[in-house]
């Protein structure tokens, strides 16, 4: 669910957010 305007604020802080998400799992995994 990502904005489709690609370079708006709400954009960033999705991708922003994801990132830490996908980061945080992969420490759990490999913890």
């Amino acid at each position: 669910m990502l904005a489709r305007g690609g370079d708006s604020p709400l954009g960033l802080c999705e991708i922003y957010i994801f990132l830490v998400f996908l980061e945080f799992f992969i420490y759990s995994f490999f913890q």
